[in-house]
């Protein structure tokens, strides 16, 4: 049970991760445009 949690665990953080990549690409490019 405890593996389990940790995998889902691991999972939603590699999710929020990935969702969170599109806004901080984002971000970097509008300070380097300004």
């Amino acid at each position: 049970m405890h593996r389990f949690a940790e995998i889902c665990r691991r999972n939603f953080y590699t999710l929020f991760r990935a969702a969170n990549s599109r806004f901080d690409i984002n971000d970097t490019f509008i300070e380097h445009n300004q």
